[in-house]
């Protein structure tokens, strides 16, 4: 019995050694992975997209209030959280706060080789041009997506239902 739970802890021991192995950390970035990484979000003026998602963000508490079926009363109230969301965003959405985070994910997902060849890339006209593009590329996609999402909404909501009609004539688990 003995030698069967020792084998056993002797298993289980070099099963987790194996597995810490094979999911260890990698390496920390090298000082110039991470300065490849910050020139990359230099490039692409990833510090203005977050000032432009934050203002976004607010824009739709603005949005909001200038709906028809929005009383005085209300717009005041939206108003007020306007403000206090702009401030959230203004302390807590800032490129300081995250810089080391983006840098830390491009490091993970890029080698430095890469980091630098897709500088190169955003460095041209041709990257200059997809970076201009890109907002109103993502804000068109989004129209697109949104548009058959609407379309789709009753398809899966009679699909739930079917679905939901088949499972209330089915046993529970016991």
């Amino acid at each position: 019995m003995f030698i069967k739970q020792s084998l056993s802890l002797l298993i289980l021991l070099i099963s987790m050694a194996i597995a810490g192995m094979l999911y260890a950390e990698a390496p920390a970035p090298t000082d110039s992975h991470k300065a490849a990484a910050l020139k990359l979000l230099e490039v692409t003026h990833t510090a203005e997209l977050l000032n432009q998602t934050a203002a976004q963000m607010t824009g739709m508490f603005s949005a909001m209030s200038q709906r028809p079926d929005i009383s005085e009363p209300q717009k005041k109230t939206i108003q007020s959280y306007q403000q206090k969301a702009s401030e959230l965003l203004k302390t807590e959405l800032t490129w300081d706060k995250l810089k080391d985070e983006f840098v830390a994910l491009y490091t993970e997902v890029y080698t430095e080789n890469e980091l630098l060849e897709l500088t190169k890339f955003y460095e041209t006209p041709l990257g200059k041009k997809m970076l201009a593009k890109t907002p109103e590329l993502m804000a068109r996609s989004m129209q697109i997506s949104q548009k058959h999402v609407q379309l789709l909404v009753p398809k899966m909501q009679q699909l739930m239902m079917q679905m939901g009609k088949e499972l209330s004539t089915q046993a529970p688990a016991k």
